[in-house]
């Protein structure tokens, strides 16, 4: 093992720790690989207290940060965030998050927001960008509570407005509770 490879592997460890402190935030994986701009780790937890009533908490199989792109991709992703006493998870073959700016999702997505489940029928893609609080589903995508459900090509979300718009071959069932 070279001198640059113990420094590189040393000066990981101690931004982890820092950053973990830092940010109120607990990581763990199995292993990890340095290479020259990259650093892989395998069965990856990482959880962060936002504030008393907010947390997050991000779980992938593989997580793969590159320097030169500042993002992380993910295989096989669980991601779910809590604030008061709304919850969101999500779940996706690949996720990717550009640091700071957004989180992208592909592959087969479902997961649910408090009592709404969702789901994509096929492979899909999913968008979300930090800045302004919206996002998208591009895929046909069904939402349901219950016996109610919501289907669509694609569906827009605006998280600050609390609002889903639906777009292309909707399909609505709505049962009246009695």
């Amino acid at each position: 093992m070279g001198k640059g490879f113990k420094f590189l592997l040393i000066s990981f460890l101690f931004i982890l720790l820092i950053l973990s402190f830092y940010f109120k935030s607990k990581v763990k994986f199995k292993s990890v690989e340095i290479k020259k701009n990259s650093v892989t780790v395998s069965d990856f937890d990482m959880s962060k207290r936002v504030s008393e009533d907010e947390y997050y908490k991000i779980k992938s199989s593989k997580a793969e940060y590159s320097k030169d792109l500042n993002k992380v991709k993910m295989d096989g992703c669980n991601i779910v965030y809590k604030k008061g006493k709304n919850e969101l998870e999500l779940n996706a073959d690949i996720c990717e998050y550009l640091v700071d700016k957004k989180v992208i999702l592909s592959g087969n997505i479902f997961g649910y927001y408090n009592d709404i489940e969702f789901k994509t029928v096929n492979e899909a893609s999913c968008e979300y960008s930090f800045d302004n609080g919206s996002g998208n589903i591009d895929g046909r995508v069904v939402f349901h509570q219950k016996s109610n459900y919501i289907r669509a090509d694609k569906a827009m979300f605006f998280s600050k407005a609390n609002r889903i718009v639906f777009i292309g071959n909707v399909e609505v069932n709505y049962e009246m509770a009695d």
